[in-house]
């Protein structure tokens, strides 16, 4: 039996190369171009790698470049609506060479300057002004209005500041009654489910009470006043601007009276 035997050769697989003249696919054992004609030894080819690498480091820098134009881009805008906005608080003052005292609503003022939102309103006190940007309620009957308004109001023409109460005497009467309906109960009942409903029906009134009385700051001047929700800003920032009204007021009176005096 004669055996055949099966001679299997493995060709080199062979490195592709780009001419470096005109840029075709050439083969790596090839002496001259067969293109241009060009000799390619002395490595003056390119490898497929170099290619590859090459492309890489032009798309990296390309990245680089359009991420460094953006970040540009968008510090600039920043920076432009930040001024922006400084300006358009700075336009609410009359004279560019007031000082500002104090401020209410601090938080709105600063939601303002990041997103353009009023929110509730904010007032700027100067030396000399009295600004107010936001929702004002004024006493209308027995009842207040709420309207969004935008006032400036001298320091001279300020006539007075304090709190006024809203109490809805009605509800205060209805709970009171309610109070003691569930105290009668408490003494008479033997079951203690109709206690727990007297109780119930007694809160009712109590929260329609508390929810429909407000507290409010009032700023009183010749001609009107600007009315601000207490619970929107708290008693304690209320107060330390009231007492900075007040300051700046009798300052303003105080120099009205020397300029009186020395005319």
């Amino acid at each position: 039996m004669s055996g055949v035997s099966i001679v299997t050769s493995k060709k080199k697989k062979e490195k592709n190369m780009y001419c470096a003249n005109c840029g075709k696919e050439i083969e790596d054992t090839t002496a001259f171009c067969p293109y241009c004609g060009k000799a390619t030894a002395g490595g003056e080819n390119i490898a497929l790698s170099d290619v590859a690498k090459y492309t890489e480091q032009q798309a990296k820098k390309a990245v680089g470049s359009i991420q460094s134009s953006a970040k540009n881009f968008h510090e600039a805008y920043r920076t432009e609506q930040e001024a922006r906005k400084i300006q358009n608080v700075r336009e609410i003052f009359v004279s560019p060479n007031e000082e500002k005292r104090a401020v209410i609503g601090g938080g709105y003022l600063a939601n303002m300057l990041r997103t353009g939102s009023i929110g509730k309103g904010f007032g700027i006190l100067t030396d000399k002004r009295f600004y107010f940007k936001g929702k004002c309620y004024y006493k209308a009957g027995k009842h207040f209005m709420q309207t969004d308004e935008e006032r400036t109001v001298d320091l001279q023409d300020i006539t007075s500041s304090g709190y006024v109460y809203t109490r809805y005497v009605l509800w205060e009467l209805i709970a009171l009654l309610f109070l003691g309906l569930v105290i009668l109960i408490a003494t008479t009942a033997e079951d203690p489910a109709v206690l727990s409903v007297g109780v119930f029906l007694d809160i009712i009134p109590w929260a329609v009470y508390i929810f429909y009385k407000r507290a409010i700051y009032e700023v009183s001047f010749a001609g009107g006043s600007i009315g601000i929700k207490a619970s929107s800003y708290g008693i304690r920032e209320i107060k330390a601007f009231d007492k900075q009204l007040r300051l700046a007021k009798d300052e303003c009176v105080a120099m009205s009276f020397q300029q009186e005096k020395t005319l």
